[in-house]
C-alpha cells in the first residue's frame, strides 16, 4: 500500500508503542496527535510490512470492542555482544527486553585476529542453534573495553584486546551479510547504563568504576550518558606514580599498574615468602581468602582498596555523582563496602563526601546487554525523525 504520509509520521507511530506495548488506535492518535485517517493508513501499512500485528480486543466502551495493535516482537530483535579478553558473552534481545537466546564463547581475545575468528565462530553456532532468530537481527550492539569513537563505530584503542583505530562494521557486515545498523560501546558504558535503567537508584547523576581484567569509568550526569568520540574517561591510565612500573600503554605508573591481577598475586607471594598461591581468578580468590582469614590475603586487598579509593576520591571531586557504584569481584569480601566507603569519603573534598553514597553496583552482564538493547531501540525505531 503506497501512502503520501512523512516517515516521520510513520516513525512516531512506532514510537508510541514505547509508552504502551499494546495501544488501541484511538491510543496511538492521542500519543502522536495524527488524524484517525492518517493512523488508520499507517496501521494498515505497518501491518503488511509486518512490524505491527494485531494482538487482541479492548474493553468496549459501549460500541465495539475495540483491536489492540503491538509491534512484532521478530521484526525488533537485536544482537548484542559483550568483549572481554576471556571471551565474548551474546544475546538476542526483543523489542521489550526479553531474552530470546543466549550463548558464551570462552576464548582469549587480545588481537584483531582473535577477535575476529571469536566473532565468526560465535554467530555460527547461533546461526545453527537458533536459525530464524539470527535471521530476523534488525540492529548490533557491542560492548569493547577501551576508547570508542561512537559517531563511527570506531575502537580508537582497545589496551585489553591489542586493537587501535579497529572499524568494526566491516566485520559485523561479512558476518550478517547486509548494511545493518550498529552501536558500539565502551564496556562500563553499557554496564552504567544497565544500572541506571534497571538498577532503581533514584537519581540522575551515577559514575562506575569497574575494576577486573582492567580499570573502566563512567559517568551518567542528568539522565545522560558522558560519551564523546576519542574520549574515554581511560582512568586506569591515570599517571599516580611516576617512578612506577611500565604499563602495557607505555608509560609508567598508571593506576593500572597498582590495580591488576599479576600485582596482587605478586604481592601475595611476596608476604608468603612465595608459599602462597592466589590460583588463576585472582581477585575471586583474594576475596575469597580474605573472607576466610586469610590475614596475608586481608593485606593485600586492603592496598588493593587504597589504590581504588585514590582514584574514586578524584572521580567524586571532579563529577560529584550522587552514588558511586563499584563493579569489581573483590566487592565479594564481606567488608569491601564499608572500607571503600570510608577511604573514598576520608579522601574527596568534604562537600563531596558528604553528599556521595558509594556502594557496589548490583548489575551483570546480562543488564549491559539489556541496556544495549535498550539504547539500539531508542535510537533506530523510537526516535523522531
Amino acid at each position: 500500500m503506497k501512502t503520501d504520509l512523512s516517515q516521520k509520521s510513520r516513525t512516531n507511530v512506532i514510537k508510541a508503542f514505547s509508552i504502551k506495548s499494546v495501544l488501541t488506535k484511538g491510543e496511538i492518535e492521542t500519543i502522536t496527535k495524527l488524524s484517525p485517517a492518517s493512523v488508520s493508513i499507517l496501521i494498515s501499512v505497518l501491518e503488511e510490512e509486518g512490524i505491527v500485528e494485531r494482538y487482541d480486543y479492548g474493553l468496549s466502551n459501549g460500541g465495539r470492542r475495540p483491536l489492540l495493535y503491538k509491534l512484532r516482537d521478530s521484526q525488533f530483535t537485536s544482537a548484542d555482544y559483550r568483549f572481554s579478553v576471556s571471551g565474548i558473552t551474546f544475546s538476542v534481545i526483543d523489542i521489550n527486553g526479553n531474552v530470546a537466546f543466549s550463548l558464551d564463547c570462552e576464548e582469549q581475545i587480545d588481537s584483531p585476529d582473535r577477535l575476529e575468528n571469536a566473532f565468526l565462530q560465535l554467530t555460527e553456532r547461533a546461526e545453527k542453534l537458533a536459525p530464524e532468530l539470527i535471521e530476523n537481527v534488525s540492529a548490533v550492539g557491542i560492548s569493547i573495553p577501551g576508547i570508542i569513537n561512537y559517531s563511527k563505530n570506531i575502537v580508537t584503542l582497545s589496551v585489553p584486546l591489542s586493537l587501535e583505530s579497529y572499524h568494526m562494521r566491516p566485520l559485523v557486515e561479512k558476518v550478517y551479510g547486509k548494511d545493518i545498523p550498529l552501536m558500539l560501546f565502551n564496556d562500563s558504558d553499557a554496564l552504567l547504563l544497565g544500572e541506571y535503567h534497571f538498577g532503581n537508584h533514584g537519581c540522575e547523576n551515577l559514575a562506575l568504576i569497574m575494576l577486573d581484567e582492567g580499570i573502566g569509568f563512567s559517568v551518567i550526569q542528568n539522565g545522560s550518558l558522558m560519551t564523546s568520540d576519542n574520549c574515554g574517561m581511560e582512568l586506569g591510565h591515570t599517571v599516580i606514580s611516576m617512578n612506577g612500573d611500565l604499563c602495557r600503554c607505555g608509560r609508567r605508573g598508571c593506576a593500572s599498574t597498582f590495580l591488576n591481577s599479576d600485582r596482587i598475586r605478586a604481592d601475595y607471594s611476596a608476604e608468603t615468602e612465595g608459599r602462597g598461591c592466589l590460583g588463576s581468578h585472582s581477585y575471586s580468590d583474594l576475596a575469597a581468602k580474605a573472607n576466610s582469614g586469610d590475614e596475608v590475603a586481608l593485606n593485600v586487598l586492603s592496598r588493593q582498596i587504597y589504590y581504588l579509593a585514590v582514584l574514586a576520591a578524584n572521580t567524586v571531586n571532579l563529577f560529584n555523582p550522587s552514588k558511586l557504584l563499584i563493579s569489581s569481584p573483590l566487592a565479594a569480601y564481606d567488608r569491601f563496602e564499608e572500607l571503600f566507603d570510608r577511604e573514598v569519603k576520608g579522601m574527596a573534598l568534604a562537600p563531596f563526601a558528604q553528599s556521595v553514597k558509594v556502594c557496589t553496583s548490583s548489575m551483570d552482564i546480562p543488564a549491559s546487554l539489556a541496556a544495549m538493547s535498550r539504547r539500539l531501540n531508542a535510537r533506530y525505531y523510537f526516535e523522531t525523525i
